[in-house]
């Protein structure tokens, strides 16, 4: 588990949480995007060494990509609660898109560091040819959410309150 995933750093001897290496890695990339960045920046604002960092994270595109994941898993724990209460269980397709797009509106009004973090991400996934299976877990939050919205559009679909037409 992430959160409890500890660096050791040689340095000075403390641990620090991985998180905290992440959290501070989203700030900087969030603000000054990616490229600019270097692990030693990191490593200032963790408060550990640059050789600790580079020993629990091989590259920097490596911390990039666990920084993004880092970054879906912290927003799904945010939002993820909407999706089992009974509320919206119960509700219809189409309320259950609208909890969705309200949900994407206070991400938006809230976290905008997030959205500019993953817009750059992207790119720099692009432009640095990540390949597939470092995105793994990346993907694999992505997937939640398409199937979340998925999920009310065929319920949607079902009941009535989403058109036919919308069907694949």
């Amino acid at each position: 588990m992430e959160g409890t995933e500890e660096l050791l750093d040689d340095e000075n001897g403390k641990s620090v949480p991985v998180s905290g290496v992440l959290d501070a890695a989203f700030e900087l990339f969030a603000t000054r995007g990616i490229e600019p960045v270097t692990m030693e920046d990191i490593a200032q604002k963790s408060k550990i060494s640059p050789a600790s960092i580079y020993r629990y994270f091989e590259t920097k595109d490596a911390l990039v990509v666990r920084t993004a994941t880092h970054a879906w898993t912290t927003r799904m724990e945010d939002v993820l609660p909407n999706f089992v209460k009974s509320k919206y269980t119960n509700s219809t397709g189409i309320s259950q898109l609208e909890v969705i797009f309200n949900l994407f509106v206070k991400l938006y009004e809230k976290h905008q560091d997030f959205l500019r973090f993953i817009y750059l991400f992207d790119a720099f996934a692009v432009k640095e040819k990540i390949k597939k299976d470092q995105m793994t877990n990346y993907e694999s939050k992505i997937l939640l959410v398409k199937e979340i919205i998925s999920v009310a559009i065929q319920k949607g679909i079902e009941d009535g309150s989403i058109n036919k037409k919308y069907a694949k």
